[in-house]
């Protein structure tokens, strides 16, 4: 679909920098629940992202390693509760369904900065606890009533030669253009928008039975396993290898951790590697040196790190060894 074939009906081409960060675009991708503009965009400017789908690999992985400093994490849809489940808190989350599919554990808490689409701020939520609409038990009706929900706006044919610069996000292709809609495509291009430069997909497997499904628990028919499937091979076919490309372009750097995934068009890499590569950016955290770092930047050069720690009195000055003159006139 890199065509402009019937692009007036939906969007036109945009010049070369729209939303690229490194140009400062002003056009708005983020609005709040009263529709106003949040820019966000190049916020977290050259960092790496783990963007945890919801395939069952995932469960093969030390998910404790997404604990270390430094390391930031998106989740999409329900697969949310299996990090949570861990003691871990994704930084960022995404859906493009009816918000009713999703667990309350997501959108009530306050530390999950929630990305969801425009129409979807008053849609009715339920409450998968205790199994009624979340308004009957909680007063909380719409996602509009939840903490830390951002909105964005969805378009409907995928063009890969605009994927990372159009106006708006794309999810896949409307049934007239083949049909297809993911959830994984703008989960790919908000991070880029933030401003990370580096993206680790996990548990992206694109395969899917009736007996392993997600890496959370729940059920599929046989024709909800075959829509999937449906959509797994476009990815694989041609959303991927799209995205790829202009990626590329771009310096955006995808990569994905299961070898065994049907998205090969993304370079492999495994994740403890990748982790021990982006949380090793901030350094070892067991002990973090702190003394003689407030001397002045003049003072600093030229000292060593023992001179430092005496300077700012963190640790007594050595003592000067007497000079034994005796000895001297002797030699």
């Amino acid at each position: 679909m890199g065509d402009n074939t019937d692009d007036s009906a939906t969007l036109r081409d945009s010049p070369k920098q729209f939303g690229h960060a490194a140009y400062g675009s002003n056009v708005p991708f983020f609005y709040t629940r009263y529709g106003s503009p949040v820019d966000l965009v190049g916020l977290y400017h050259g960092a790496a992202c783990f963007l945890v789908s919801n395939g069952p690999s995932l469960l093969n992985l030390d998910l404790e390693l997404l604990k270390r400093p430094g390391v930031m994490t998106m989740s999409l849809n329900n697969g949310a509760a299996t990090l949570l489940q861990r003691g871990i808190t994704p930084d960022f989350w995404i859906c493009v369904d009816q918000p009713s599919r999703f667990v309350r554990q997501v959108w009530l808490n306050p530390g999950i900065q929630k990305f969801i689409p425009m129409a979807a701020f008053d849609k009715d939520l339920w409450d998968n606890e205790e199994w009624k609409p979340l308004a009957d038990t909680l007063k909380i009706k719409y996602p509009r009533d939840c903490p830390n929900v951002l909105g964005f706006r969805r378009n409907d044919k995928f063009a890969a030669h605009r994927f990372f610069t159009e106006a708006s996000f794309n999810w896949g292709c409307h049934q007239k253009w083949g049909g297809c809609r993911t959830v994984l495509l703008p989960a790919i291009r908000i991070p880029y928008m933030l401003g990370f430069r580096r993206l680790y997909l996990l548990g992206v497997d694109l395969h899917m039975t009736a007996e392993s499904c997600y890496h959370f628990e729940e059920g599929r028919t046989k024709g909800a396993v075959n829509g999937n499937e449906s959509t797994y091979r476009r990815i694989v076919k041609e959303y991927g290898p799209g995205i790829r490309a202009a990626a590329d372009k771009l310096g955006y750097s995808i990569y994905n951790c299961n070898p065994a995934s049907g998205l090969t068009c993304f370079e492999h890499k495994p994740f403890a590697e990748a982790i021990e590569a982006e949380a090793g950016l901030c350094g070892p955290t067991a002990k973090v040196g702190t003394a003689g770092m407030y001397i002045e930047w003049a003072k600093k050069h030229g000292t060593t790190r023992q001179q430092a720690l005496e300077m700012t009195g963190a640790v007594p000055k050595a003592a000067t060894a007497p000079v034994d003159t005796k000895s001297e006139v002797q030699k």
